[in-house]
């Protein structure tokens, strides 16, 4: 604190005492600036005096709307001697608002309708500064025209998250995670820039996913040749006007998809959206539903969506046919053991019949030696139970089963 007296005793007290009563209008003109703010346009009944949080703002109708910190706020409306109040309302940060008050009684009904909210995606991420915030103001300025409001970077600090998202959403059909959990946001409006080297030429292409129906409402393509900063602003701004106009103005209806069992992913035109049970706002006219499910058959059906309409799909999964193996278990198996057997068998039989007749000590004097081997009985016995056992085994594997057999589940 500096002491008045002080201000007063010297000459320099008054340029003291202005800087600082400048410092600190600016300290609070910076406060002012850095804070959340909601811009609020406020409807109501001509003549009554509003007032918000019990600060007089004027009679309605307003000359301009309001500029409200961010947060919870208390409306209230005076006409003669009638003084009413609304319920707390919350107002979101850095948006565009619009507030209808109507008198019920001795009631305030008090309706807020926020803005819808459009994040730009502007690609590649080496554009210039300078014509990246040339081209956010354009759009900035063409979203405001279309009652929508551009997001800023402040409201956005988790764009790379988003980011990653919207390019599986549109690049690879695979929509089915929350791009805006918070729901904060209405559409994302990626914009693909590029340049010829050497020419003063750029090629625009632009997408705007509607995150609603989680589906592009509309894309377009352009040449800017020959093209200033100016130029392709002005162009952007243009072709992102057209794609909100045609997206906002495109009939909508409701798809409610159920699958017995559930939890079934579920696909509408190629784009991957959620699991069973599932409901979401989409585009009407044709479309093509596909449901899958591990250990189930993918199940798919045609419909045609009118505006307005509710339509409900109910699809029942029947399990995967499993092919079990033409010939039972059992079958291989003793087939298996008979043919190895029989093959042992044979073996020992012709080793057997091989050594029948000849002399036990070695020697080939057939006429004086004694004994000699007689295994003449046991070689053809086992011939006859070899044959007889890969007969049979290869019986038991060569005969196929009847027909498939089926794993229900």
């Amino acid at each position: 604190m500096v002491s008045l007296n002080l201000l007063r005793r010297t000459p320099q007290g008054v340029m003291v005492a202005l800087l600082l009563v400048l410092s600190g209008l600016g300290e609070r003109a910076q406060a002012k600036t850095a804070a959340s703010v909601t811009e609020v346009v406020v409807n109501g009944p001509a003549g009554a005096l509003l007032s918000v949080d019990g600060n007089v703002m004027g009679r309605l109708p307003l000359s301009d709307s309001l500029i409200l910190a961010a947060g919870a706020h208390s409306f209230q409306l005076q006409r003669g001697s009638q003084k009413v109040q609304s319920d707390i309302l919350t107002l979101p940060a850095n948006r565009l608002a619009e507030l209808n008050l109507t008198l019920a009684g001795h009631n305030l009904v008090a309706v807020l309708s926020i803005t819808p909210a459009i994040l730009l995606v502007l690609q590649p991420g080496d554009l210039p500064d300078i014509l990246r915030e040339r081209i956010t103001q354009s759009i900035a300025a063409t979203a405001r025209q279309e009652h929508m409001v551009l997001l800023g970077r402040e409201q956005q600090p988790d764009l790379v998250r988003r980011q990653a998202a919207i390019a599986r959403c549109l690049d690879s059909g695979d929509c089915h995670e929350p791009i805006s959990p918070e729901g904060d946001t209405a559409y994302v409006l990626r914009i693909a820039v590029h340049s010829d080297p050497g020419l003063d030429t750029y090629h625009l292409r632009a997408e705007l996913l509607d995150l609603r129906t989680r589906d592009v409402g509309a894309s377009a393509e352009q040449s800017c040749s020959p093209c200033d900063a100016d130029t392709l602003s002005a162009q952007l701004a243009e072709l992102s006007r057209r794609l909100l106009t045609e997206t906002v103005n495109r009939p909508r209806s409701t798809l409610s998809v159920t699958t017995a069992p559930s939890g079934a992913k579920v696909q509408v035109d190629s784009r991957w959206l959620g699991l069973s049970p599932y409901q979401q706002e989409t585009f009407v006219g044709p479309h093509i539903v596909k449901v899958q499910s591990d250990g189930y058959l993918t199940q798919v059906q045609q419909l045609e969506l009118a505006p307005g309409q509710t339509a409900s799909v109910h699809l029942v999964l029947h399990p995967t046919p499993v092919r079990k193996s033409a010939r039972p278990r059992w079958r291989l198996v003793t087939g298996g053991l008979l043919l190895g057997g029989g093959i042992v068998l044979t073996g020992f039989a012709a080793s057997a019949l091989a050594v029948n007749g000849q002399c036990q000590d070695g020697s080939r004097n057939f006429d004086t030696c004694t004994p000699f081997y007689n295994t003449l009985k046991v070689g053809t016995a086992l011939v006859g139970s070899g044959a007889a056992f890969l007969v049979a085994g290869t019986v038991l594997l060569a005969i196929p089963a009847g027909q498939t057999e089926r794993s229900m589940h």
